[in-house]
């Protein structure tokens, strides 16, 4: 194992040993952490760069914890070549060979025609090659070095600039710019006519350093292809190197360029971001991959004085859990705090049923522990895989007729408020029905209270293929049949509705029933198990009550949830009218479906920005999208066009095109909500630009 703070000028150690590594950068007073965390490199033709030389590592995480990763470890090609984007590397493992000497030998003054003639050859000739010019004959390379007619260890001889250099001696730029190998000598020569603009600023000189691919996401060698590095030591002068460089890299646009991360470019992101195909995994995106966060810049904090900390010294900042949002609501271009490392169960206060617990804590988690102790929660969300504070923030639900969202199972909660301090609210705080359900705009929720109900089991019953007519004739009679109620259809039959999900309690009158049914308004009950990924429902089997009050199945990652969501809110009285005034849209939007259209009831409740806040129950038409806004937006302005006139509300999570001013003044606290806002956060520091637009209609 290195240490990650030993420089590379140490590999004298290995070779005491009678061992070596394979390949060495043009300076060895680097950090092995910090070469192989930005791709550095040496020169051939065979050789990859020096992350390919890792065995294992040991990173300390974001939120504190101790993570080891190798080539087993799925994430181990995205953190080993992480550009510091994980966290903290501590200990490097590094493959090694047996030791070996090396002796090296310098051809100077090769006409420019013979080395593009002749690359190939040349570069394997030499274990090293690399090619350096001056410029001051512009059709010669003033050498070609492969690997001085002396004999010395490895150490010496891979290495370019001389051992016991420091950072001071390098009064220099450098420029590098990776492109594919067969493109090497076009891109060589489309830059050849800058050269009277390049001798000028050259330091060292322009070299040529060629380096086999590898698997490294971020790395400027990834892909399938050996690439070729023009690289610039320029004298220290931006001013003057700028506008050549600028002119450089428009030259190198059209080959596929990759620029050198940790070496001085002017290139946007947008004219080289597209050539890394692995991007996308790379970055920070939310639950459904939808979109990716604006920036990296995440903190982990695990307590609540953690917190604080953050929360003082951020100028900007917006909270995330699981990422489950499908609106741009977490987002921020300046400091996100995530909860996921505030994870832990504080403690039951069981003569007044409730449990404490941090912020971050996913129902996943929360569920069994409850059920171990015969607690239970009244209602669950679809899925479980999010955070308490996330879906009381946001104002998540279920569905069922007598059920309120998750905000409403809160009793009290603390908060560490804009200046640092900590608050905590409750039922008896003026401003407890604007912050439980606050979107994140008055601080960051550190823990919650939740008022619980004793456990219980549940079983599910479905029946499908209900004609369109009877669950609009007996709506009503559906929603009181079960203690959840969930309506779900694929559109394939626009006719039907695919299925009717019942889940009661176990041995109640609802499931005594139902038991006894066969079919249902038209609709065969059904008997197996019902998979429609990643959505999981297991029949007429008592089962506790955190089972059966989901609808996506425990364990579902984020990495599973590749999709988009919207859902609207419209009066109950209003539903199956909003639900027809869609209909004719039915055959744009079955194609773009992915797990469905749903129906699902929310009970009304007193939070100012909720979705069912009002004086009675809500009906949520729930669409479940394929990952593609492209086709999809164009269906969905649609759809929203047709529920303007049903006092509509979008869910804050979820993704919608609906303009502030076309919803918000179904809100009837909203000024109350926004005088409170401006109270607690005078500087703004919870406001992104979804919020300043969304709620404080600011454009």
């Amino acid at each position: 194992m290195s240490e990650i703070g030993n420089r590379n000028s140490v590999p004298s150690l290995p070779h005491a040993n009678n061992f070596a590594l394979p390949n060495l950068a043009a300076t060895a007073e680097i950090t092995v952490a910090g070469a192989i965390q930005t791709g550095v490199h040496g020169s051939g033709i065979g050789l990859q760069n020096l992350p390919s030389q890792v065995r294992s590592l040991q990173m300390v995480l974001a939120n504190g914890r101790i993570a080891h990763f190798d080539a087993n470890s799925p994430e181990f090609n995205a953190v080993t070549c992480g550009l510091g984007t994980f966290g903290v590397i501590t200990q490097v493992e590094l493959n090694l060979v047996p030791s070996f000497d090396v002796i090296t030998y310098v051809f100077t003054e090769m006409p420019e025609q013979n080395v593009y003639e002749k690359f190939d050859d040349l570069q394997n000739r030499g274990y090293t090659v690399m090619f350096r010019n001056t410029l001051q004959n512009a059709s010669a390379w003033t050498a070609v070095i492969v690997e001085l007619n002396k004999v010395q260890p490895w150490y010496y001889g891979l290495l370019v600039y001389r051992l016991g250099i420091t950072g001071n001696d390098g009064n220099e730029l450098q420029s590098e710019y990776f492109v594919p190998y067969k493109d090497g000598i076009s891109a060589v020569k489309a830059i050849s006519p800058l050269y009277p603009q390049i001798q000028p600023l050259l330091g060292a000189g322009f070299f040529l350093r060629t380096i086999k691919e590898d698997n490294f996401w971020m790395s400027m060698n990834y892909g399938n292809e050996t690439r070729l590095a023009l690289h610039f030591s320029w004298v220290n002068n931006p001013t003057l190197v700028d506008s050549v460089l600028q002119q450089i890299e428009e030259k190198l646009l059209k080959f596929d360029v990759r620029p050198h991360w940790a070496k001085y470019y002017l290139m946007k992101p947008c004219q080289f971001l597209r050539n890394y195909p692995r991007l996308e995994e790379f970055k920070l995106h939310n639950w459904g991959g939808n979109f990716n966060f604006s920036t990296q810049n995440v903190l982990y904090p695990r307590t609540t004085a953690q917190v604080q900390h953050v929360v003082t010294h951020a100028a900007r900042l917006r909270v995330i859990g699981r990422r489950h949002s499908f609106s741009k609501i977490g987002d921020s271009c300046d400091t996100i705090l995530s909860t996921m490392g505030m994870n832990s169960v504080i403690g039951f206060n069981t003569k007044a049923s409730t449990v404490t617990v941090q912020a971050g804590i996913t129902y996943t988690d929360l569920m069994p522990i409850l059920y171990a102790n015969n607690f239970a929660l009244p209602n669950l969300a679809a899925t479980a895989e999010i955070t308490v504070a996330g879906a009381i923030q946001t104002g998540v639900h279920g569905s069922g007729i007598g059920l309120q969202n998750l905000p409403s199972q809160v009793r009290s909660l603390q908060m560490v408020l804009a200046n640092g301090r900590i608050a905590h609210f409750d039922a008896n705080s003026p401003e407890f029905n604007a912050v439980t359900c606050g979107l994140g705009t008055f601080g960051v929720i550190t823990q919650v209270e939740l008022n619980l109900v004793p456990s219980f089991d549940v079983i599910t019953y479905v029946f499908t293929e209900m004609p369109e007519q009877s669950v609009y004739e007996n709506f009503d009679d559906l929603q009181s049949r079960g203690y959840t109620v969930t309506f779900m259809n694929t559109l394939q039959n626009a006719r039907v509705w695919t299925s009717v999900i019942f889940t009661v309690v176990a041995n109640s009158t609802q499931d005594e029933n139902l038991r006894k049914l066969s079919s249902l308004y038209g609709a065969n009950r059904q008997h197996s198990n019902t998979l429609i990924s990643p959505i999981f429902i297991e029949l007429n089997k008592v089962q506790p009550w955190y089972y059966g009050l989901l609808v996506y199945r425990i364990g579902m990652t984020g990495n599973d949830g590749n999709e988009i969501q919207s859902e609207y809110f419209v009066p109950y009285k209003d539903g199956i009218s909003a639900v027809k005034a869609i209909s004719p849209l039915y055959p744009q939007i079955q194609p773009l479906l992915g797990a469905g259209f749903f129906l699902r009831t929310v009970q009304e409740d007193n939070f100012w920005m909720s979705m069912n806040y009002g004086n009675g129950a809500r009906l949520a038409l729930h669409f479940s999208w394929v990952n593609n806004p492209t086709l999809v937006d164009p269906v969905l302005q649609q759809i929203e066009e047709k529920l303007l006139k049903f006092d509509v509300r979008p869910h804050w999570a979820k993704h919608y095109l609906m303009k502030p001013c076309q919803f918000l003044p179904n809100y009837p606290r909203l000024e109350e909500f926004k005088q409170l806002a401006e109270a607690m956060d005078p500087a703004h520091k919870f406001r992104n630009k979804f919020i300043k637009e969304n709620v404080f209609d600011e454009m």
